[in-house]
């Protein structure tokens, strides 16, 4: 039976079916969720350096966890947490789930392709955490 489910969210179409998922089993168990969006630190995307723009970065971001969370409350006993991170994606989601005893991690696969490859970012969660893993696939419907 499940208690507490974490979601980590990179607001994905992949990331949004876990999140559907969640509500279903939280539906089922009566069972809290916490989604989790962790904002990188640093992006090998980025071409912004240090942390002069991270808390309006993150209070933005807070604030669409926030209507996120509204729209997806089936019933007043729909119980979400909002939670925004910043760091090292992988990293600070091993130590998250392990720190506050989740019992299921729900991720979606955010492959590019057909073939549900996992990212990067799923694989290592799956070799690192402690935390059993639900992974959704990309075309699961």
């Amino acid at each position: 039976m499940f208690t507490h489910i974490l979601i980590p969210t990179d607001f994905s179409p992949a990331a949004w079916r876990a999140v559907e998922v969640g509500i279903d089993l939280s539906d089922q168990y009566q069972c809290e969720i916490s989604i989790l969006h962790i904002y990188p630190v640093a992006s090998r995307f980025s071409n912004e350096s240090g942390t002069d723009n991270l808390i309006p970065k993150l209070n933005e971001v807070k604030e669409n966890m926030i209507k996120l969370s509204e729209d997806l409350r089936k019933d007043e006993s729909t119980k979400i947490n909002n939670l925004v991170v910043s760091g090292n994606i992988e990293q600070q989601l091993i130590d998250f789930a392990a720190k506050h005893a989740y019992d299921l991690v729900i991720v979606g696969v955010n492959s590019s392709g057909e073939d549900n490859s996992p990212g990067s970012h799923t694989k290592k969660l799956i070799e690192l955490s402690d935390t059993p893993i639900l992974v959704i696939p990309n075309n699961y419907t």
